[in-house]
């Protein structure tokens, strides 16, 4: 795009560079038709003279670049150029004024912004072009101060008792051996406490959230997670989605007018002016400081992705759905807890954190933000699903932060996290690359909601970050959740693997297919296909392969550890079945000219404990848990070792011949084979393991707590029993890949469920269904619960 030098003005710096813009880059009503006309990749490439861009004002506020300008008559979309390639935006985004805000990622180097008008039949205006003094970005905070210390406890609760909730509490200390005496003493046995640790700062600053190089119509995330085809009328229905920010949300924003409801600001009673001992007052929840109060871009943006309204320019995924906000401030940890906590006791079905948690470093002391795990066991717990943006950490170019570093609440096994992807498909340079990421959303150069302090005039803004991703697969679940409210957490984060391709990302029509709505897939736009239906496998060995004995081995290993055991009642170091039960999982597409295309995930569930680090009575899928229970230690949270693996599935199909006829449904032969770098002949290698969690070395200190009489055995006796079960699952994993290919001896039939044997190996059995009515809930208790 050519710069007019004698048009180039310089805007003055009326705003600070404050925590408002790098929030916005942490983690982060209409269709995608709303630009009104063809793509920028058939512009002239020439600008049209006769068409005259109006002049374009600017001011720096908070960080980010306000643009405001007149409409152009007949005008359907605006390009804005700066730091990548255009991004377009609809004229919705102008009423009586146009008005847009620019984040600082996307302004250029030189702090040049270009914007030109659009019309319906490609032709363009030059550019008009404004240069911002940006102020130098802030350097990031790696390491705690002792000036402010504070130490959160979080205090367990009764999930029998309908009422009862996680409780926190804030204790100011002076120095950091006062910390790590309160923090000790908070573990002690009998103290009630689930978490003790300092009281870190909500992070402000996951990456730079830089965006990516390509050129896209601002609302292109429409098009890409189909919105067209989405049940609902208005999608979402009856489903509340919580949001966690440090500001409130613009409830009078055309994209969210009627949408979002009166929420909480966590500490609006000390805000109000009562004593930090005072009960919040109702009243106060109706005045000045609630989720709605003290407007942001953040906050507003991120509701507007999942609810926004037809009366605005940003088209929401669930418009159906509500936001309940609530307002943590420019919190610690101890605020996000409380947050968290106020929104499920709020009756929130859905639970959305743009935001992020980090390890911090002080002195001789790295502390890591585990007190928040609290928060989202008590919503798994009350059935909440919990969605966090996975963080700007990733190790593209202009990405901040600690590359991959683990951030809070995203790494946690009760929250799904999501990273991010570009208009051309490709990753996000920023989302990192670890192994909590669960799935892929769009997150790069996209129209939001924003709001303008100035004066009362709407705004939108453009924005790159998995802050925004999040809210798009929070709104996808409220549209899930609406067609089946019986799904629960838990239950979602199984089918994850199934409704993501093989690059990670949220693959829609996969989703509708899991539910059991698609009976035409042409009505889909899917043109090519004659059918789509998902289908599980699940694999059994009876008493004549090797891995069976293991299988035995690793079941009776827990009877030697007697000393953490409750025996009798389920609990102990693991609560294990008789066997283990592995499945793969994924959609076959029929092609109308008869070729097949199959996607295919891995999972299981292994003997041992059935829970997740922190949360019993939860799957760790493709993985393994060791759990330390000392009897003597209740009301400690117990140490935990649980990893993973992510076992790639390769999945061969091929249409048996004479089979797609009229009343006579398709087979399908199929091949499954298993590792990193397998081929459709040929197993591939275990990959590496995920280490989800890992505080177990802490059971030989619960143990020396006591004597040696009140044990059945020492912790060096026991540690080699743990040792053996995880060397012993890791070899079951290691021979299940090297068995595969497993070639099915019978066809696989598209509608149903049946049994098959594997191809040269007698010794495995396969139980297959491919009824959509059954994959929600899978094989459960011997049988498909459909």
């Amino acid at each position: 795009m050519r710069v007019s030098a004698d048009r180039r003005i310089r805007a003055g710096v009326v705003g600070v560079f404050c925590s408002l813009f790098v929030l916005t880059s942490c983690t982060g009503g209409g269709d995608a038709s709303s630009s009104g006309g063809d793509d920028s990749s058939v512009r002239p490439a020439v600008a049209d003279p006769s068409i005259e861009m109006t002049e374009v004002t600017a001011e720096l506020v908070d960080g980010a670049v306000s643009l405001a300008w007149d409409p152009v008559t007949d005008a359907t979309r605006y390009v804005i150029g700066g730091a990548d390639d255009d991004v377009e935006v609809p004229a919705e985004v102008c009423a009586d004024r146009c008005a847009l805000t620019v984040l600082p990622e996307h302004v250029g180097p030189d702090g040049a912004i270009s914007v030109s008008a659009a019309m319906d039949d490609g032709a363009f205006s030059e550019p008009f072009v404004v240069v911002v003094d940006m102020p130098d970005e802030p350097d990031e905070e790696s390491v705690l101060s002792e000036e402010d210390l504070e130490v959160v406890l979080v205090y367990d609760w009764d999930p029998t008792t309908e009422d009862s909730s996680p409780e926190v509490e804030v204790v100011p200390v002076e120095s950091l051996e006062e910390a790590e005496r309160i923090i000790e003493e908070a573990m002690e046995p009998g103290s009630g406490v689930i978490s003790a640790s300092l009281n870190l700062p909500v992070d402000a600053s996951a990456g730079n959230a830089s965006g990516a190089s390509e050129s896209a119509l601002a609302t292109w995330y429409a098009d890409a997670m189909r919105y067209d085809v989405l049940p609902g009328a208005p999608r979402g229905s009856g489903v509340l989605v919580g949001t966690i920010e440090a500001i409130g949300v613009d409830a009078g924003h055309p994209s969210l007018a009627g949408a979002v409801r009166d929420g909480r600001h966590v500490d609006y009673w000390l805000l109000a002016g009562a004593s930090a001992d005072d009960e919040p007052a109702d009243s106060a929840s109706d005045g000045v400081h609630n989720g709605v109060s003290d407007p942001g871009i953040h906050a507003t943006a991120v509701a507007s992705l999942v609810v926004g309204q037809p009366a605005g320019a940003v088209p929401g995924i669930a418009p159906g759905a509500e936001i309940y906000p609530v307002n943590i401030g420019d919190g610690r940890e101890s605020d996000m807890v409380r947050g968290i906590i106020a929104a499920v006791d709020a009756g929130v079905d859905i639970i959305n954190i743009s935001m992020v948690l980090e390890c911090k470093s002080l002195l001789w002391l790295t502390n890591c933000p585990n007190g928040v795990a609290a928060a989202t066991d008590y919503a798994e717990s009350k059935g909440v699903i919990v969605v966090a943006g996975a963080g700007n950490n990733g190790g593209g170019e202009g990405c901040g932060g600690s590359t991959d570093a683990d951030l809070w609440p995203a790494v946690l096994d009760t929250v799904i996290s999501v990273g991010g992807y570009g208009p051309s498909g490709e990753v996000y340079r920023c989302s990192p690359d670890r192994p909590d990421v669960d799935v892929l959303a769009p997150a790069v150069q996209m129209l939001i909601a924003d709001v303008d302090r100035q004066d009362t005039s709407s705004k939108y803004a453009v924005g790159s970050g998995t802050s925004f991703a999040a809210p798009l697969i929070s709104g996808l679940l409220a549209i899930v959740l609406a067609e089946r409210p019986d799904l629960t957490p838990a239950h979602i984060r199984s089918l994850l693997p199934q409704w993501r391709d093989e690059m990670g990302r949220i693959d829609v029509i996969a989703v509708l297919a899991w539910l059991g709505l698609i009976d035409d897939p042409t009505e889909l736009g899917l043109d090519d296909v004659a059918a789509v239906t998902p289908y599980t496998v699940r694999l059994d060995f009876d008493g004549v392969e090797p891995i069976t004995d293991m299988l035995d081995q690793v079941a009776h290993l827990p009877e030697i550890i007697t000393t953490h055991g409750w025996r009798g009642n389920g609990e102990g170091a693991w609560n294990y079945t008789s066997h283990s039960v592995w499945e793969i999982t994924g959609t076959i597409f029929l092609l109308n000219d008869g070729s097949v295309e199959a996607t295919g995930a891995w999972r299981g569930t292994w003997p041992g404990r059935d829970g997740k680090p922190r949360t019993p009575g939860l799957m760790v899928l493709d993985g393994y848990q060791a759990w330390c229970h000392v009897p003597m230690m209740q009301g400690v949270h117990a140490p935990t070792k649980a990893v993973r693996w992510d076992i790639p599935v390769l999945v061969d199909a091929e249409l048996v011949s004479g089979t797609n006829q009229p009343g006579r449904p398709p087979e399908f032969e199929v091949s499954f084979s298993l590792g990193a770098g397998a081929t459709v002949d040929q197993a591939g290698e275990l990959p590496s393991l995920n280490l989800l969690h890992n505080n177990l070395d802490r059971c030989k200190e619960f143990i020396g707590l006591h004597t040696s009489a009140a044990l059945d055995s020492p912790w060096p006796e026991i540690f080699p029993v743990y040792a053996e079960y995880f060397d012993t699952v890791k070899q079951i994993n290691e021979d299940l890949v090297a068995a595969s290919p497993f070639t099915l001896d019978s066809p696989l039939v598209f509608s149903g469920d049946g049994t098959a044997a594997v191809v040269e190996n007698a010794g495995i059995s396969v139980e297959y269904n491919t009824d959509p009515a059954c994959q929600a809930m899978g094989y459960r208790g011997g049988r498909w619960s459909c």
